[in-house]
């Protein structure tokens, strides 16, 4: 399950695992060379447009942060990963 704030409400979506293809880790940089935002990138098997968790963005969070989320989106990255990985192999 997802949670996102837009705007000030809150809007919730549900993901299956078997709905999803990838999961790979995302950061974008200013033309400065400045982190933008650290984001997990997930890949649907429709070929959907790819739905993004952001654990890091500039606007939002401090510089002092980056450590931290930066360690967090690697660890699910890794996690979410292996478990797409799984189900890949039980399904062959």
């Amino acid at each position: 399950m997802v949670l996102e704030k837009v705007d000030r409400k809150y809007k919730t979506s549900v993901w299956s695992l078997d709905e999803v293809e990838s999961c790979e880790l995302k950061k974008s940089f200013s033309l400065s060379k400045n982190l933008n935002k650290i984001e997990l990138q997930f890949g649907f098997k429709n070929n959907s447009t790819p739905a993004y968790v952001t654990f890091y963005d500039q606007f939002v969070n401090s510089k002092r942060e980056i450590v931290l989320l930066k360690a967090k989106a690697e660890y699910w990255s890794l996690m979410l990963s292996k478990m797409l990985s799984c189900r890949t192999e039980v399904a062959v």
